[in-house]
Parts: C-alpha cells; sequence; structure tokens
C-alpha cells in the first residue's frame, strides 16, 4: 500500500470509527471471568447439593475447628486435576493467588531449608516468562522484588538465557511459570523445558511457583486435542531438586471466584518449612465450602463433566473472536497471534509501536480491553504490541462487535504509525 492508498484508507476507517464511537457501547474483554451462564450452570448443580450434612468421609465435622489442611475428598480432587499424590496435597483457602502470595512472604521472612538467611535478608531476583499474568508481576513488585523477563517461546520460556542467568546470579530466587495454556499466550511447556527447569544449577533456595490455574481448561472435549504436561513433582524429583517447585491450583474459573476452594502440592520436606508459620497462621480453611465442593463434583459426574461444561461454552466463543481477527487482521499484516487449545486468553501481538494508543481506542469507543503492557513486568512492553483479549465474558453477538472494534481500531492505528 503506497502513501496514496495509505491516505484513502485511513479517511475510510476513521468514517467507521465515528460510526462507532456515535453508538455508546459499553462491551467488557478486560478480564478472563467466566460468563453470567456458564455461572448459572454452576449454580444449578450447587443447588442440588445437600447442605444441611456436614460431615466428611472421615467423621470429621465441617462446622468445627481442626483439619489444617483440608478435607480429605477435596485434597483427593485436586490430586486428580494436578496428577500427584494426595499426600503432597494441602487445600488453605479459596484463592491460588493468596497461597502463592502467603507462600513468597514465607520465602521473605524465614530461611527456606537448608539455608540460613530468607530472601529478605539478600537482594532477590525473579525470572519472568513474558508475555505474562499482570497479578503476578504485581505481587513481585509490591514486594520490592527485581523482575527478569525471560521471553516465552513455542515450547516454554528460552532456557538458554534462563539457565545462564541462574548459574551466574545466586540472587535469582525464583520463577513464575503457567505451565499448561499460560496466560495470556496459551502456551504449553514441553517436558524437555521442565526437565531443564529442574535440573539446572540455581541458588539452593532458588524455587519455581507454577501456577496451574488452567490444569483442566481444555477447549475441547477430544482427547487427543487436550494438552497435557508431565506431572511436575515427580519429574523435579527424577532430575534430584524434589524441592524446587510449588504447585497452585483452584476451582476459580470452574465454580465461584473467591469462593471456591484453592490449594498447594509441594514436597514433604516444603510441607515441613510451611507448617510451623501455617499452624500459627491459621487453624483450617472453610472446611464446609470444600464439603460443598465434593459434593459438587460428585453430582456433576466428577471435574471433566464439569470442565466440559465450560467448554461448550467458551468453544464457542474462541472460535468467534479467532474467525473475527482472521477475517479483520490477517489480509492487513500487522498482526499475529496463537490459537490456543485451552485456558481464557488469546494473545495478539499488533504492530509494534501501536498496543497502548489501540487500547486506548478501543476504550474510547466502548471496548474495555486489559491495559497495554500488563503483560509484561512493571508495564514495560519494549515492542509496545501485545494485547490480551479475554472472549469469556461477554455474549456472542457482542463478543463479535468487540472484536470487530479492536480489528478496526488496531488497523487505523497501525496506518497512522506508517504514515508517521
Amino acid at each position: 500500500m503506497n502513501g496514496a492508498e495509505r491516505k484513502i484508507e485511513l479517511e475510510k476507517l476513521s468514517a467507521e470509527l465515528a460510526e462507532v464511537r456515535s453508538l455508546g457501547l459499553r462491551l467488557d474483554m478486560s478480564r478472563g471471568k467466566p460468563s453470567p451462564r456458564q455461572l448459572d450452570l454452576v449454580t444449578e448443580i450447587f443447588s442440588k447439593v445437600d447442605y444441611t450434612e456436614y460431615l466428611s468421609e472421615e467423621g470429621m465435622d465441617c462446622r468445627n475447628y481442626g483439619g489444617l489442611y483440608g478435607i480429605r475428598e477435596m485434597r483427593k480432587i485436586f490430586a486428580g486435576m494436578l496428577q500427584t499424590d494426595i499426600e503432597r496435597v494441602w487445600c488453605l483457602g479459596s484463592s491460588s493467588l493468596n497461597i502463592e502470595y502467603d507462600i513468597l512472604a514465607r520465602c521473605l521472612l524465614f530461611p527456606l531449608p537448608g539455608q540460613e538467611k530468607s530472601w529478605f535478608a539478600t537482594k532477590t531476583r525473579f525470572i519472568c516468562p513474558v508475555p505474562g499474568y499482570d497479578r503476578h508481576f504485581a505481587m513481585l513488585e509490591q514486594f520490592g522484588i527485581e523482575m527478569v523477563p525471560v521471553p516465552l517461546l513455542a515450547d516454554g520460556p528460552d532456557m538458554d538465557k534462563v539457565e545462564a542467568l541462574c548459574a551466574a546470579d545466586s540472587t535469582i530466587k525464583g520463577m513464575w511459570i503457567v505451565p499448561l495454556y499460560s496466560n495470556p499466550d496459551g502456551t504449553v511447556y514441553s517436558e524437555a523445558c521442565l526437565r531443564r527447569l529442574f535440573r539446572m544449577q540455581a541458588a539452593g533456595d532458588f524455587r519455581i511457583f507454577a501456577d496451574m490455574a488452567y490444569c483442566v481448561h481444555h477447549l475441547s472435549d477430544v482427547k487427543q486435542q487436550q494438552a497435557s504436561i508431565p506431572e511436575l513433582l515427580s519429574l523435579a524429583e527424577e532430575e534430584g531438586n524434589p524441592d524446587r517447585v510449588w504447585v497452585f491450583t483452584s476451582t476459580s474459573k470452574i465454580t465461584y471466584a473467591g469462593a471456591g476452594v484453592a490449594c498447594v502440592a509441594m514436597s514433604s520436606r516444603n510441607q515441613e518449612w510451611v507448617l510451623p508459620s501455617l499452624s500459627s497462621q491459621m487453624i483450617g480453611a472453610d472446611k464446609l465450602s470444600q464439603l460443598r465442593h465434593a459434593r459438587f463434583f460428585a453430582l456433576a459426574g466428577g471435574v471433566e463433566r464439569v470442565m466440559s461444561m465450560h467448554a461448550d461454552s467458551l468453544r464457542v466463543k474462541f472460535s468467534a473472536a479467532l474467525a473475527v481477527l482472521d477475517a479483520g487482521l490477517k489480509p492487513a499484516g500487522i498482526a499475529d497471534w496463537k490459537s490456543p487449545h485451552g485456558g481464557y486468553f488469546i494473545s495478539v501481538n499488533l504492530f509494534p509501536g501501536t498496543a497502548l494508543q489501540t487500547v486506548a481506542l478501543c476504550k474510547e469507543l466502548g471496548v474495555h480491553l486489559t491495559a497495554a503492557g500488563s503483560t509484561y513486568p512493571y508495564g514495560n512492553d519494549v515492542a509496545d504490541s501485545n494485547v490480551r483479549i479475554a472472549p469469556s465474558y461477554p455474549e456472542l453477538p457482542e463478543l463479535e462487535q468487540a472484536m470487530r472494534i479492536f480489528c478496526l481500531a488496531s488497523r487505523y492505528v497501525a496506518l497512522q504509525k506508517l504514515e508517521d
């Protein structure tokens, strides 16, 4: 497209933008939230749960004190989701993000096994695969932990860079990973990548925080189209570093956000390390919620059946969003994206230097997206190109409309950039 053609196209797009602006829309694709329809289906199943029964399968009265690690039937469900042993799983609340925060704080306060000093006593740096999850980055920033971005490749983080950083710098104490359907790219880590993470040379108190938020969140019911990774704790053990990884997950995008159950799975040595501070902090989490959830899954026919129900809703929306991207941006050649097989997001890389302006323009037009730059530490996307799309919440017509507006804004801003 030459200069004259770009000018004509800009005038055409400008007229379309003015028309959209006049509609006064309010469309939200900012966070990966289950839709009201998904939540209604969950509520329908919960309505059949017997709330008068309060004894766990081991005879514990869930109305009373005790049960620090959670009730056995809920720990069993999480063990199945994570493909690990039930004894490694502790249910410690309703939010995996909260458990991650607590474990991070403990690492800062208390020396890890075999160490004389806590992270707080030394400089602490964290490796962050990018693009990544903004709330992980916010947590580290709040604690004053320096973040070191490393590119996320097709099968996981750039391991040559990760290994070089960890071998050379003992102040690198940790690393975030979302190894199955990463947020926002939907990347699935390969076994080779995971083995390198667990095998590599690193500080003695180096820990990997593995957020398995999407461990059962497949978009397809066809087993061959569902991604999987090896069980992380066993893999770490095989590679000679059994204490290197914490594994977190929850029911937040399965039942109710903030009103479900969350867990951490860890080695026995890490359990021994956590226990003194944990037993001072709490007597036990909400066992009645755990009991309700265990019975919810039993009534629903298991976790897999519940996730199939969610996938039926999500699959249509992801397909629609990707179809609009194909029609609206592919011919222009100004963006690229992946078609994820699971998770809650589509990660779009726009023409360099245009993400901030595109997201701002979408907001003017009534389409609310995740802030540009939020998928990078400190909000600093050097290329200014990545935008996270969350298709799950809007109804299908609103989603398609929002996606068309996103494509329109992206083309307009890219053409402006080329004109400049």
